[in-house]
């Protein structure tokens, strides 16, 4: 019997180095009927993604999870990220809502009409975990047009955003870390500990004030199993 192929299409959340590897997990729990194949690549946008969306069309596979958008988030939170953006990721263009929102349309429209999967498209994770911090109302607008798209090509919807909320004001703590731009020292700080002095990601959250990230931005195994969940989920009911 062939296993049904499951692509992941997204950035470092769905490559898993820099966080809970949510793909790999799936491909563990379901691997007797699917096979997952991971199009996460580091530090990318949705522009990134749709430049290389012909690799996942080949594969031709029977579902399609969608999770991209976090960096078109972070590339607007302030003038030095977007320079680190725009370099860093080769834009053409300085990053803007409109823009991720074209590509994104763009990304769906090709698959729709070039592949006969299931398409799943997730709404973007918390930026720190602060709820009421400037980057997580930058990340609600973003899922708003998030909402807006799955309704437009009627997609299949994945509520991470709106399971880690949910989990985080079920879970107050007395100060939410949030999000600060340069928080590049709390991930390399991260990567010391985890990759030399080989301590987990969950303890050294833990030691940083974090419920559901790893350095604000990429998930931890809380969250990291939300998202299995939510994937796991929708294969069932398509399936």
């Amino acid at each position: 019997m062939l296993s049904i192929k499951v692509a992941c299409l997204g950035d470092s959340i769905t490559q898993g180095t820099d966080s809970y590897n949510w793909v790999a997990d799936l491909q563990q729990k379901l691997s007797v009927d699917y096979e997952f194949y991971n199009y996460g690549v580091n530090g990318e946008l949705a522009y990134n993604n749709l430049k290389r969306i012909d690799k996942l069309v080949t594969l031709e596979p029977n579902f399609i999870v969608i999770l991209v958008g976090t960096n078109d988030v972070l590339a607007t939170l302030s003038e030095a990220n977007t320079r680190l953006y725009k370099r860093n990721a080769a834009l053409p263009r300085m990053p803007d809502m409109a823009w991720y929102v074209d590509n994104l349309e763009q990304i769906i429209v090709k698959l729709l009409q070039q592949t006969n999967a299931s398409i799943a498209l997730t709404s973007l994770p918390v930026i720190g975990e602060d709820l009421m911090d400037t980057a997580n109302k930058a990340v609600g607008n973003y899922n708003q047009e998030v909402k807006r798209i799955v309704r437009k090509y009627a997609l299949h919807y994945l509520p991470l955003n709106e399971a880690i909320t949910g989990y985080l004001e079920a879970n107050p703590v007395a100060k939410p870390v949030a999000y600060r731009p340069y928080g590049w020292r709390l991930k390399v700080n991260m990567h010391f500990r985890t990759k030399v002095l080989k301590q987990d990601w969950e303890s050294y959250a833990g030691l940083n004030g974090l419920q559901v990230t790893t350095d604000t931005i990429h998930l931890n195994q809380v969250s990291g199993k939300m998202m299995v969940d939510l994937v796991a989920q929708f294969l069932k009911s398509k399936s």
